[in-house]
C-alpha cells in the first residue's frame, strides 16, 4: 500500500466537515465505456485518483459525469483544465434536450421534462445502489438536496 503524503495524513486526522457536499464535473467524452475502463485507463493517465471519484455516468449522448466531493473537486477541475478538456460548466442532466428515444419526439414539452427528470432519477437511485454504505447516505442527502430523488 501507498505512503500517504504528508496533506493527506494530516488531513487525516481533521475532523470531518459539518456537512458533507459533493459536485458533479461534466465534460464531452468521444463515446461510452464501461466503468471499470474510465477508471483505470483514462483517469489514471490524467494523474486523477480514480478511488476519490464517487460516480461516473453518462446523462447524455457524448458527455460524462465524475461524482466528486467538493475536498477533491479543485483537484479534478485543474487536471481536466490542464489537459485541456472542456468543462460544460451549465449542464443541466434533467433538461429534456437529453431525451434521445425517438418515441419522446411528438411528447408536449412538459411530459419531456418529467421523463427527463425520471431518468436523471433512476441515474441517482442506480447510483445510491451500488455505492459502499460509508458514502450512501451522504450521497444520497445530497441527492435529495438537489431535488433528485425523494
Amino acid at each position: 500500500k501507498r505512503q500517504p503524503s504528508f496533506q493527506e495524513a494530516a488531513e487525516f486526522f481533521q475532523p470531518p466537515p459539518d456537512q458533507q457536499r459533493f459536485q458533479y464535473i461534466h465534460f464531452p467524452c468521444r463515446n461510452r465505456l464501461p466503468r471499470k475502463d474510465i477508471r483505470r485507463l483514462y483517469l489514471r493517465s490524467l494523474a486523477i485518483n480514480p478511488n476519490r471519484i464517487i460516480d461516473i455516468s453518462s446523462p447524455a449522448r457524448n458527455v460524462l459525469s465524475l461524482l466528486v466531493h467538493t475536498q477533491y473537486f479543485s483537484n479534478v477541475f485543474l487536471i481536466l483544465k490542464k489537459a485541456n478538456t472542456p468543462i460544460l460548466y451549465n449542464f443541466n442532466p434533467t433538461d429534456p434536450v437529453h431525451l434521445r428515444d425517438p418515441t419522446y419526439i411528438l411528447l408536449p414539452e412538459q411530459q419531456k421534462s418529467e421523463i427527463a427528470a425520471q431518468c436523471h432519477r433512476n441515474r441517482c437511485l442506480q447510483t445510491l445502489n451500488w455505492l459502499k454504505h460509508h458514502v450512501k447516505h451522504t450521497v444520497a442527502y445530497f441527492f435529495q438536496h438537489n431535488g433528485w430523488v425523494s
